[in-house]
């Protein structure tokens, strides 16, 4: 191990929730209020969705988050496993997304 290692986490992070579908996503940043879960099918662009945080368990697929409304404008795909506030790891509020 790291003996006397210190790893710095940010005091309003907050951890990640299980996640029981596909992708769930929260309005609000460090996952408040309630989940939104989606089941992300193929081709299926979920319009004027935003969000703060997010997850994508283990088991998922990988999804595209998009900064326009309308699955446009600057986009990433995230991976299964992954789980954020979306303005520290998009670096800006998703508005859309949908399976990469």
């Amino acid at each position: 191990m790291f003996a006397g290692a210190a790893f710095a986490v940010p005091a309003n992070a907050a951890a990640a929730p299980n996640c029981t579908s596909n992708l769930c996503y929260w309005k609000s940043e460090n996952y408040r209020g309630n989940p939104i879960t989606s089941g992300v099918g193929s081709g299926v662009c979920y319009k004027d969705k935003s969000g703060e945080s997010y997850v994508i368990p283990s088991s998922s697929v990988r999804v595209r988050f998009y900064s326009g409304k309308n699955c446009d404008g600057e986009s990433v795909v995230k991976s299964k496993g992954s789980s954020a506030s979306t303005t520290q790891s998009l670096g800006y509020i998703f508005r859309s997304y949908k399976r990469a």
